[in-house]
């Protein structure tokens, strides 16, 4: 069987890596896996990139401003920017050799210009199995990744109050509803959450309520990914073996959906509660950080920076005596696993 793995990225965000873990895996259990994205990053078999000239890179960057541009009209603020996709801008590769020799299409998280509704419409109309792996919930929303506690989708988007600077009932986001609706009704797919949580809130919607819905964790390379000696790991980053370290780890560690805000809320009533533990808990931290935050936390942080390396961030987990993912929305995030799958 010929799988063709669809992804904007191939190494940069969680969607990205997952999808990438995915091909490895198929690879690994001999199956003739194939993965296309945007532009290829890595140097990893059988993944291939649309752009590979100067031109066409400045087309995608036309594509993804253009992208941007139409939701930033309609935004609330600022900080929901790239927290919906509207998808009106993409390439179409219903006749690229890839899936063209493609048995199954698999999509993962396709966003910032690399297809659109329309494209996707012309690779379900090419009559091949599809299957959707599901990042966050924007298969079944008018176009938010999260849906910040509204319900809309369980009857129809539209009134977006979380990301909509003018919610009416003929928003924008009741706009790309229908384009999906439309969309979702013109073939056969079989949906895949990377979690419960999201299998189940799929099925309450009504863009996917009367679709096959399936939970598949993302997997997990325990090669990789496995317990370390903790004072080897401890050494490697310069700590100190007599401290109790906490990690927090997120892409953008100040993005509001990520929960930073409870976490330092949480440290600052540990510390009024057990003033004596000031010098013996320290936080880590590893992603984009924000100085201005880290400043305001009433304990040591250290900085990780940002990792890259799956051995690096496996010793990341390692050295620290307790994870903590204080999300508010989120799909099983590969930090998660990788903790887990580390011991900590």
């Amino acid at each position: 069987m010929r799988i063709l793995i669809l992804s904007t990225f191939d190494t940069f965000g969680g969607a990205a890596i997952a999808a990438m873990r995915l091909h490895k895996a198929f690879l690994k259990q001999g199956a003739e896996s194939k993965m296309l994205v945007q532009e290829k990053k890595s140097t990893v078999q059988n993944v291939s990139g649309l752009d590979t000239t100067w031109f066409q890179k400045k087309k995608t960057l036309i594509r993804f401003a253009l992208d941007r541009l139409e939701f930033a009209l309609h935004e609330k603020n600022k900080q929901v920017r790239f927290g919906y996709s509207q998808a009106s801008f993409g390439v179409d590769i219903s006749k690229h050799v890839l899936v063209e020799q493609a048995d199954v299409i698999h999509i993962h998280w396709v966003h910032f210009g690399f297809l659109s509704i329309t494209t996707l419409e012309k690779l379900i109309a090419t009559k091949k199995p599809i299957v959707i792996t599901m990042h966050d919930m924007w298969f079944f929303t008018g176009g938010c990744h999260y849906s910040k506690n509204c319900l809309h989708y369980t009857h129809e988007c539209g009134n977006c109050e979380p990301y909509v600077k003018r919610p009416s009932a003929d928003d924008i986001s009741h706009t790309g509803w229908l384009r999906k609706k439309q969309l979702l009704n013109t073939g056969t797919i079989t949906f895949v959450a990377c979690s419960e949580w999201l299998a189940d809130t799929a099925r309450t919607s009504t863009l996917l309520g009367d679709k096959k819905v399936l939970s598949v964790p993302n997997p997990i390379d325990v090669g990789l990914f496995h317990p370390i000696e903790k004072h080897n790991a401890q050494e490697f980053f310069n700590l100190s073996p007599n401290k109790y370290y906490v990690l927090f780890a997120a892409m953008k560690v100040t993005d509001e959906r990520k929960g930073f805000a409870y976490l330092k809320e949480a440290l600052e009533l540990l510390l009024k509660a057990h003033p004596e533990v000031q010098d013996t808990i320290e936080l880590l931290i590893f992603g984009q950080e924000d100085t201005t935050e880290m400043e305001s936390i009433p304990f040591k942080v250290t900085s990780l920076g940002r990792l890259s390396d799956a051995s690096v961030i496996a010793k990341a987990y390692a050295a620290a005596n307790l994870f903590v993912i204080p999300s508010l929305e989120d799909n099983l995030p590969n930090t998660v696993m990788e903790a887990m799958s580390c011991g900590t």
